[in-house]
């Protein structure tokens, strides 16, 4: 447990409290949408290693969403099944880069 009365010079700036409702994501936004870091998430995008990480990644998120929305298919007599499953996966991924303050 991290305690506001603790030395800073041991506990990295990240890590403490900001006292507000969701003020570690605002400053993590904040430093994250400087220019400099903006241009540089765009450009470190276009590597060839990003686009075989993102691809990987897409086909393996794909297949199991795939196989998971199959078996909800079956097991709740087709009220359930893969485009719903595939627009729950979509949407849960847009929402983690977006609060997560992660490059987008």
């Amino acid at each position: 447990l991290l305690e506001r009365n603790a030395p800073t010079s041991t506990i990295p700036p990240a890590l403490l409290g900001t006292g507000s409702f969701a003020g570690g994501i605002l400053r993590d936004y904040r430093l994250r949408f400087t220019p400099t870091l903006l241009k540089s998430d765009i450009i470190d995008g276009l590597t060839l290693k990003t686009k075989s990480a993102s691809l990987f990644m897409f086909c393996a998120t794909l297949t199991s969403t795939v196989a998971l929305g199959e078996v909800a298919f079956r097991e709740t007599d087709g009220r359930v099944g893969i485009t719903e499953y595939l627009v729950l996966q979509g949407t849960s991924g847009v929402l983690h880069a977006l609060f997560a303050a992660c490059p987008m």
